[in-house]
């Protein structure tokens, strides 16, 4: 069960993810931050939600988060690991993470892949030849 604490640091992939998720916080009643391109990052992380593209933000701090979830995440593994550094807190596990994922979808294969440091096309294409090994 997801139990979230505020504050949440949301990551997405693209930016029109990044409107809705903002647009749906919003409208649960929660004050928002939007860190993009198009919206650089001020400083000052005093809301309840951030919600970040994940190629966003040099030198970001969103140390204060108590929840970070990755509603979508690239296939790069610098990208994955550069958002989750800028919520780690020194010395402290107090971050709990979640990842949004669909079950039997590639999604899955891009976890594994980040999580494991490996390759998501060398995962996908392992799963293409054994399921699909001749006898």
């Amino acid at each position: 069960m997801l139990r979230v604490q505020w504050p949440t640091v949301i990551v997405v992939l693209g930016i029109v993810e990044l409107y809705r998720v903002a647009q749906l916080a919003r409208a649960l009643g929660l004050s928002v931050m939007l860190i993009s391109g198009d919206h650089p990052y001020e400083g000052q992380f005093d809301t309840d939600v951030a919600v970040i593209q994940i190629r966003s933000g040099v030198s970001v701090d969103l140390a204060r988060a108590k929840s970070c979830i990755f509603y979508s995440m690239s296939r790069s593994f610098l990208d994955f690991d550069q958002a989750r550094f800028r919520i780690r807190k020194y010395g402290n596990s107090e971050v709990s993470y979640y990842y949004l994922l669909a079950r039997g979808t590639i999604d899955e294969d891009i976890y594994l892949g980040m999580q494991t440091k490996q390759s998501v096309s060398t995962i996908v294409l392992d799963k293409y030849r054994v399921k699909h090994r001749r006898k």
